[in-house]
């Protein structure tokens, strides 16, 4: 069973801000059907509003990008959200939310999102 059978069906992730490696990511990303995307601009008027409206399960933004601090106020708004900073410069993730914040692989990424969500575990 690949990582597509294991997300729970309409999953939504966030992808915070415009850079290069954001886009990269959003292309792999969309090879899983099961997740839904959005590209959201953090100096938009609107971000807040769509990112609250749109109920995401996870939020992935640069770390190297000056929106982090975006993410940072967002996080604090919305204290239940995932939120996932990613850095082209490491092969590891940032993970920030209320309960934890530790350098993760992207498998671990995958298994969390499917427990936030109540999906299956990832194959081993």
């Amino acid at each position: 069973m690949g990582i597509e059978a294991a997300m729970v069906a309409g999953s939504r992730l966030v992808l915070c801000g415009d850079s290069v490696f954001l886009a990269g990511i959003k292309a792999e990303l969309e090879r899983l059907s099961a997740l839904e995307l959005i590209t959201v601009e953090p100096g938009a008027a609107d971000a807040t509003d769509l990112i609250r409206s749109w109920n995401p399960c996870a939020l992935l933004f640069d770390l190297t990008a000056e929106q982090s601090d975006f993410a940072i106020t967002l996080l604090r708004q919305n204290p239940e959200l995932l939120m996932i900073g990613v850095d082209p410069g490491s092969t590891e993730l940032l993970l920030v939310s209320s309960r934890s914040a530790r350098a993760l692989s992207v498998t671990e990424l995958f298994e969390i999102i499917n427990e936030e969500r109540g999906g299956n575990e990832m194959p081993g």
